[in-house]
């Protein structure tokens, strides 16, 4: 694929995460300062529900990814 073509791709799935409902909905929390930074430690039993939906090995592996990302940042 070229690399104009990883940019569309790419350009695609932003677009669709900025528009899904429960994203929009916890970013407007974020800007009304209504969303507790806390609210995104995930409990031992919510990781592996994450895991039993996700329905490809694509999604399996963004879901690592994020979970990496979510876990490494530091809470105050």
């Amino acid at each position: 694929m070229s690399e104009r073509g990883v940019r569309a791709v790419e350009r695609r799935a932003f677009e669709k995460l900025r528009q899904h409902a429960i994203l929009w909905q916890a970013w407007q929390q974020f800007l009304a300062g209504e969303l507790d930074e806390h609210e995104v430690n995930l409990t031992t039993e919510e990781v592996p529900a994450l895991f039993n939906l996700a329905r490809t090995s694509q999604e399996r592996a963004l879901l690592q990814k994020v979970l990496r990302l979510i876990q490494s940042r530091p809470t105050v």
